[in-house]
């Protein structure tokens, strides 16, 4: 069982393709707070900055994932 915590948008980039080419999904656990249209402060990880911090996956590409065969479950809020 594969997971990917925290739906960090440069998975969508460099692990879905590399997992594709082996034939393999997993489960992308979202904050769910980042799919509203106001976002979230990505401020959980532990001495960077929340405004210097990585993209979230947007809502268009959860759903791609989604329709990709990926399973999307939520991993928290906030």
């Amino acid at each position: 069982v594969l997971t990917f915590d925290d739906g960090f948008a440069d998975y969508a980039e460099h692990a879905v393709p590399i997992m594709e080419r082996h034939g393999l999904t997993a489960t992308m656990y979202i904050v769910a707070g980042s799919v509203t249209g106001s976002g979230v402060s990505v401020d959980w990880i532990t001495g960077l900055d929340p405004a210097a911090a990585p993209p979230l996956l947007t809502p268009d590409q959860i759903r791609d994932l989604h329709a990709r065969g990926w399973d999307i479950g939520s991993h928290s809020m906030t």
